[in-house]
């Protein structure tokens, strides 16, 4: 009887995990001209990955909503996760930032407002090149060095690209982020 059981968890398991995958296509997209806050509902997010970071992902549909940072004539790229505070943070878009350093290890600044919580985790581990908000204080943070997990730290996207151009600024400093036509 044991044994049965067990067969049947884990065929229930097996077949759960089938209806999890996202069916997304190519027609959602944002069209190329569209940057404003209502398509931000309606755009294909890359997921996490398992490790909880925003790490790249070699599916196509995955790379399809990215931001552009730009640094005086220089440009960051990142790739945005699926989630309902990176969705409020796109609400924001296009957006200019005045960027301090903090700690020697992120670079800050402030938000518009607090973003949406809703669905996010309680705490987050960020790699090199994340991009989050630390939410008691709800501002903007891109990682440019490791750091360890951080209670009300939540995950926003992944630089890919020019992080150094961030990274070597000093000082305050204007970041214009928008989504990347």
């Amino acid at each position: 009887m044991n044994r049965f059981l067990i067969i049947i968890i884990a065929l229930f398991v097996m077949l759960s995990g089938t209806g999890c995958r996202n069916n997304n296509s190519a027609s959602n997209l944002p069209n190329a001209k569209e940057s404003s806050a209502s398509s931000a509902e309606n755009v294909l997010l890359k997921e996490p990955s398992e490790s909880n970071h925003g790490g790249s992902d070699d599916t196509e549909e995955a790379k399809s909503v990215k931001l552009k940072i730009t640094i005086d004539e220089n440009h960051a790229l990142a790739v945005m996760i699926d989630s309902k505070t990176a969705r409020d943070f796109m609400s924001f878009l296009p957006l200019t930032l005045m960027m301090n350093d903090y700690n020697h290890t992120e670079k800050i600044a402030d938000l518009p407002r607090k973003l949406s919580l809703d669905g996010a985790p309680t705490s987050y581990d960020p790699e090199v090149g994340d991009i989050c908000t630390y939410a008691p204080w709800g501002n903007f943070v891109v990682f440019y060095k490791d750091f360890g997990n951080t209670t009300g730290l939540v995950p926003l996207a992944h630089i890919e690209s020019g992080l150094e151009y961030l990274a070597d600024q000093s000082g305050e400093f204007e970041v214009t982020i928008n989504m990347e036509n």
